[in-house]
């Protein structure tokens, strides 16, 4: 699938050798659930690279306006065929990429990059999501994000799952985003609902609606910087989450 057969066995060899392609991939397949919102906070926050393959560029902008404002920046690739006008990020073209986090960021425990995914479903999305160590899938805590999860599980996982060879099961990482701290009730209903699907691990983590990410973004800054004692605890404790899993 989209160039993923070229760097198979490239990456089979890698793996046997014990060693590690250090990729987070954030994905769902439907827009607007605050995937480059988490994506620019822990870019920020855990000072890693990013690859951002959605068209909107919001992650991009987001480190513009960091540079912009004197912040230090990251790293960022963009699909070169999307033509991407945003500054202080480099182009690679679709057909490199693939070969571009192998070669960066295999067996690197110290250099890790972030993958911002389309808000619908591509052969890059499934590719990303196979070479990924460790998925992330924000929710909100609604009867649409939930079917549209459902879809996620259907279309994009189930198809990346048929690149492993010898068949690995894949499990994306559920954080309920947009979470409303007031209605405990409905957030428990919706973790037993997750944890009954084999291929999602619920994050213990939260994050709460909040405008602080909103005015965070609009500086270039992450939460973290924007109100460091207040609103960064959940992002913080969902970074920690995150590198516990993958041993870091």
């Amino acid at each position: 699938i989209f160039f993923a057969s070229l760097y198979i066995k490239v990456y089979y060899k890698s793996k046997k050798k014990g060693e590690r392609i250090m990729i987070i991939t954030v994905a769902h397949q439907k827009g607007g659930v605050g995937k480059s919102t988490l994506v620019t906070n822990l870019c920020g926050y855990l000072k890693t690279d990013l690859l951002d393959m959605d068209k909107q560029f919001s992650s991009t902008a987001w480190n513009a306006l960091r540079i912009e404002n004197e912040k230090p920046g990251i790293r960022v690739y963009t699909i070169k065929e999307q033509n991407c006008k945003v500054p202080y990020q480099t182009p690679v073209s679709i057909k490199d990429i693939w070969k571009l986090l192998l070669r960066e960021y295999k067996g690197n425990n110290e250099k890790h990059i972030i993958v911002d995914c389309p808000g619908f479903e591509s052969n890059a999305m499934i590719t990303a999501i196979w070479l990924a160590d460790y998925i992330l899938t924000p929710v909100g805590p609604s009867l649409v994000e939930v079917y549209g999860l459902d879809v996620f599980e259907r279309n994009v996982i189930s198809k990346a799952e048929k690149l492993n060879n010898p068949p690995r099961r894949i499990q994306a990482h559920i954080v309920i985003n947009n979470n409303d701290n007031r209605s405990k009730k409905r957030t428990q209903e919706l973790r037993d609902y997750l944890n009954q699907n084999p291929h999602f691990i619920v994050c213990r983590s939260t994050i709460s609606r909040n405008m602080a990410f909103i005015d965070a973004y609009s500086m270039g800054k992450t939460v973290t910087e924007f109100k460091p004692k207040g609103s960064s605890a959940e992002l913080k404790m969902l970074a920690s989450e995150i590198l516990d899993e993958l041993g870091l």
